[in-house]
């Protein structure tokens, strides 16, 4: 029986009670016991789902904090090579040659920075 089953349920059992003819008790507590019964495995349920759906998403987080840890560490590493290609370049011009580079993949050169 789903939740929102047990709610319908819920309502037709208070409409029972509250009716002015009466409902008869054993009747009503027999449904009533039946009910609290499938409310707790209900609630049984809902609870195992909850600590199901907080693992995941602990599991979630800490994935996000490694996929951070290694996105810091690659663009550390660009900045890293980007350095070492214009090191180059400036050795390029201390020896008298050109500081711009020109290949079919690509075109580097030193910016003058103010």
């Amino acid at each position: 029986m789903t939740g929102l089953d047990l709610m319908k349920e819920a309502a037709m059992l208070a409409a029972m009670m509250d009716a002015p003819e009466g409902a008869d008790p054993d009747v009503l507590n027999a449904e009533l016991a039946e009910w609290l019964e499938s409310v707790d495995d209900k609630l049984t349920a809902y609870w195992a789902v909850c600590k199901r759906l907080d693992a995941e998403a602990a599991q979630v987080r800490e994935l996000e904090q490694t996929l951070a840890r290694r996105r810091r560490y690659i663009d550390a590493q660009t900045e890293r090579v980007r350095t070492l290609a214009g090191l180059l370049l400036m050795s390029r011009e201390e020896v008298g040659e050109a500081s711009k580079v020109k290949t079919p993949l690509f075109t580097a050169w030193l910016a003058e920075t103010s």
